[in-house]
Order: C-alpha cells, then structure tokens, then sequence
C-alpha cells in the first residue's frame, strides 16, 4: 500500500498530467476529433500557466508551514522545566553511494532536518539524537546513512539513537511510542509535513513540541527576476501539496488500523 501511494502521487502530478493532456490531445486531433482535441489542449495550457506560476499552492504550502512557529533559542529556553531528553529526527530520501561524501548521499529534507537536530542538542546538552527511517528507495536504511552523516558532523556515537525499520510516519510513530512514552520531546521535520506528523504522534497518545525546518515557502526583500516567468520547481510544489492531502488521509486509515490491532 505504501508503494501504491506514492505511484498515486506520481500519476496526480500536475505536470504528468499535463503531458498526458496534450498526448491525448493529439491523439483526438490525428483522429479528427476536433472539440476533444481542442478541449485537451486548453486544459492543458491552462493546468501549466496555473501550476507554473504556483498561485494556490504556494499560499496553502505557506499556511501550513506556519501553522507551528520555529523553535527559536528563546523558546528553548522556555522548555528548561519539561526536562526534553529526546529530540527526533524523522527520515527522508537518501542515495547510498559510497563514491560520494555523506553529506551529499541524503536529500535537501534530510540536511535540513538533521542540522536543525544538531543545533538543538546543542542547545539542550543532556538530549539524544533520534533518527527515524527505514528502508523504501535503497538498500540501506535512511536512519543509518543520516547517523554517518551526524557523526561526520562531530555529534558523538552515544548521543545517537537510530529506528531503522519505519517505512512512513505512522510506523515512526508506531516504533518510537515504546521510547517516547508520554514525555515530552522535540519533534523536527519539514515545515508543510509537520501539521500531519504532529497529528499522527498524537494519534498515537505522545506528546511532541514542534521544531519545524526545511521551509519552501519564504519572504523575499528582493523578488528574483525569474519569479515574472512560470517554474518547473512550481510544479514540484504541486506534487508535495497533492502527497500532504493523500498522506494525511491515509494516515488517518493507517493510525486507526493499528491501533485497533
């Protein structure tokens, strides 16, 4: 079921879509279905003018990045009396390529999500590092590529706890509840994916304090000159929105079968 999530995600992109639009639209014009054809194209162009320049999804993606504030030192410092020992870090993509440094073996999310982790077992000397992920796009587990990297980036072996057997957030939730109990923790994620990461954990009768990173959706003072024309990375922004409405919905299934079991 996980697999086939995330080909439903694939085939809703809205710029797979839009090439299939236009294949179809051809395909009615060679056969002389003129409105059909016609209608596939209009649908199409409109679909990339809409997608390209990002209208609706950069102000949803926006309201849901703000929806936790950031975890600032000065609300660090609020948390002195709630005794924080566990700051987790939930997974993301990786390659494992030995040919390359650690640091560039895990994605854009990844980074992210471990430097804010590292910044805030600085900040909190007496935390843990916990890093989720388990094995979905390659071999090796993304807890124990991420581990390589926090180490390479000076944070002891002894500060480090790894789950590698989670494929998505419900069973991070599901194997980290046994660790976590009822305390309180840090809960570090991307910024659009914490509202569905907070609400599954709770699901789940645990008690995170959202520290989000990894925002997409960010106040320029100078507007890049490229903003005026529509964007591939736009379209991008589209197929992380739609995988957030699939996501939260069939974690909600997910969280509500295994608590059951």
């Amino acid at each position: 079921m996980f697999y086939l999530t995330r080909f439903l995600v694939e085939l809703l992109n809205p710029l797979i879509i839009g090439i299939l639009l236009l294949i179809g639209s051809l395909v009615f014009l060679l056969f002389r279905k003129n409105k059909m054809g016609v209608a596939c194209l209009i649908v199409a162009l409109f679909l990339q003018i809409f997608c390209g320049y990002g209208f609706f999804v950069k102000k949803e993606i926006g309201k849901r990045e703000q929806l936790f504030p950031s975890l600032t030192q000065e609300a660090i410092a609020n948390l002195d009396d709630q005794r924080i020992e566990y700051i987790v870090v939930l997974g993301s993509g990786h390659v494992s390529d030995d040919r390359l440094p650690e640091t560039s073996q895990i994605g854009g999310a990844s980074l992210y999500r471990l430097i804010e982790g590292i910044r805030l077992i600085n900040l909190l000397p007496g935390s843990k590092l916990v890093l989720s992920g388990g094995i979905v796009h390659d071999p090796v587990p993304n807890a124990d590529v991420v581990k390589r990297v926090a180490e390479s980036l000076g944070v002891s072996a002894d500060r480090i706890i790894t789950e590698n057997r989670p494929l998505d957030t419900v069973q991070e939730a599901k194997y980290l509840k046994p660790l976590l109990g009822k305390e309180n923790f840090i809960l570090v994620t991307s910024a659009l994916h914490m509202p569905r990461a907070i609400n599954i954990f709770q699901d789940f009768g645990m008690q995170p304090i959202a520290a989000p990173t990894d925002y997409i959706v960010k106040r320029h003072v100078i507007e890049p000159p490229g903003v005026i024309f529509p964007s591939t990375a736009n379209f991008d922004l589209s197929r992380r929105i739609i995988y957030e409405w699939i996501g939260s919905i069939w974690s909600k299934i997910k969280v509500v079968l295994t608590n059951s079991q």
